[in-house]
């Protein structure tokens, strides 16, 4: 189902366990267009961020979802 947010962090998570971190970000990233407090689909962008060794944009991700 295309809007089930479920769905998608199960898919998200499948790809970053396969090391497809640009893919896992986009299934994650659709997560939040679904159910934007998903605090699961921010931790795993910033998870994917953080292991394409991009900090500076991991601690931006973290200010956006903590305010």
């Amino acid at each position: 189902d295309a809007k089930n947010d479920k769905v998608w962090l199960n898919y998200g998570r499948s790809l970053f366990k396969l090391m497809d971190y640009d893919r896992a970000r986009i299934a994650y990233e659709r997560v939040i267009e679904i159910n934007p407090k998903s605090a699961a689909a921010y931790s795993g962008i910033a998870s994917c961020l953080y292991e394409k060794n991009s900090k500076t944009v991991v601690w931006s991700v973290c200010q956006k979802f903590y305010g």
